[in-house]
């Protein structure tokens, strides 16, 4: 239990770093700004992770994305703050002999390698897919109102609501020295902190197409951390036998004690017929057969990531479906984290609060099927609370369909055949004729 009672102190802001190793950037979670950083070597201690443990402690909400957890919490609701501050059991370890110790060790660890990516999913930008790096290259800048997509598009800062984010073009390049430099400096930091940490996460890109997580499995074969809870989130779209020999590696660490235990997540927003058009790429069959494969190892633990957009609404009910009859039928704990389309530069575009009350009755069917007693359904129905009673955003929506059209035109497909219920909501705003 994080023993800092002070509201609004966080667990994540003491015991929590996430590093980009390719464009040198940190944060405390997901919601949180970024700080630059061209060096990694005290990535978890930067200037303005400091200034938000010092402003925490005399009361104050930091803002620079706190503010999430901040108006969900006003508005009576259960925020991330609060939820893993609740329960979360690891913290850092300076907090035992100095509560009010602001430069800290993290026990939790999550690392994003670099872009390299077999997919390019809707809610992505090229900071996270090579893919998408690659199609940006192919057709250039597109630029219409709000809407900017192309080559070089980066994440300048949090607005207010923290739903979006300023995303801008730069001419700032990520040299191949400076993600040497950067990478052999967390390698170093993991010789010297490795037994600190309690949770080591790895992200993409995707991450089982990427040589740094066969480097990891090699430094766990050499360095052990029987205390350390290692997971990789994942798309799934991997071959067979890609799969089974990394979860060969991965078994032989926990069976020898190297690592405590795995857990894969893995990512999925929707399923049904436009799972492929929101995860572009995406294989079915692939996913299930390798989620199937995760179901029938008891030794491995499971989790599932969703981005929740307006697209994926639809069809979400079958996701929740699909958790619910396996966490039976499998007799598994699997952790489901959710999460709204933000700090993306399409997430304006595929916002569910764009929609605002034209998806409540989609609500209504997702909820009657979530197990109330879960936290993924305390989350979810925080956030349709506030998504319900507001008016549909036109001047958005529109929007949304130059993007969808954009998307088209790159990719060959067509949103109109694989949402038609989004189609018929813009027809009803008099959008699409």
């Amino acid at each position: 239990m994080f023993p800092i009672k002070q509201s609004p102190a966080c667990v994540l802001k003491w015991s929590h770093s996430t590093i980009w190793i390719q464009n040198g950037t940190t944060a405390s979670c997901w919601s949180a700004s970024v700080s630059n950083t061209k060096s990694l070597k005290n990535f978890h201690n930067t200037p303005e992770k400091i200034r938000d443990r010092n402003m925490m402690l005399q009361g104050q909400w930091p803002g620079h994305g706190c503010q999430k957890c901040q108006y969900r919490e006003q508005a009576g609701h259960e925020s991330d703050r609060t939820l893993h501050n609740r329960k979360q059991e690891t913290y850092a370890p300076e907090l035992d002999q100095n509560l009010s110790a602001v430069e800290v060790t993290p026990s939790i660890l999550e690392v994003y390698f670099s872009n390299e990516c077999n997919m390019k999913c809707i809610s992505c930008s090229e900071v996270l897919s090579s893919q998408w790096a690659k199609e940006n290259r192919e057709h250039g800048r597109f630029q219409s109102g709000t809407i900017k997509l192309g080559p070089g598009l980066t994440f300048k800062e949090t607005v207010q609501d923290n739903d979006t984010g300023v995303w801008d073009y730069s001419e700032e390049k990520i040299t191949k020295q400076g993600q040497k430099q950067r990478l052999a400096e967390f390698w170093q930091w993991m010789e010297n902190n490795h037994l600190s940490l309690r949770r080591l996460n790895i992200l993409g890109g995707e991450p089982f197409y990427q040589k740094n997580i066969k480097d990891l499995l090699e430094f766990y074969k050499h360095n052990p951390n029987p205390e350390l809870q290692f997971s990789v989130t994942s798309n799934l779209n991997i071959d067979r036998e890609k799969f089974n020999w990394y979860m060969g590696k991965f078994m032989f660490l926990t069976g020898n004690n190297n690592i405590k235990n795995l857990q894969i997540v893995a990512s999925i927003d929707n399923l049904g017929r436009s799972a492929s058009y929101n995860r572009h790429g995406l294989d079915m069959l692939k996913w299930y057969n390798n989620f199937n494969i995760l179901c029938n190892t008891p030794d491995i633990q499971m989790g599932v990531n969703s981005c929740v957009t307006a697209l994926t609404i639809p069809d979400f009910k079958s996701l929740v479906e699909l958790i619910n009859s396996s966490r039976e039928q499998f007799k598994k704990d699997i952790w489901w984290s959710m999460e709204p389309a933000t700090q993306s530069p399409t997430s304006p575009f595929l916002h569910p609060k764009v929609f605002g009350h034209l998806l409540n009755h989609y609500y209504d069917a997702i909820l009657q099927e979530m197990d109330p007693t879960q936290s993924e359904y305390a989350i979810f129905d925080g956030w349709q609370k506030q998504w319900r009673v507001l008016e549909p955003d036109i001047k958005t929506m529109k929007e949304t369909e130059i993007f969808l059209n954009e998307m088209d035109r790159r990719r060959n497909t067509n949103w109109h055949e694989t949402f038609p219920e989004i189609k018929m909501m813009m027809k009803k705003c008099g959008i699409l004729k």
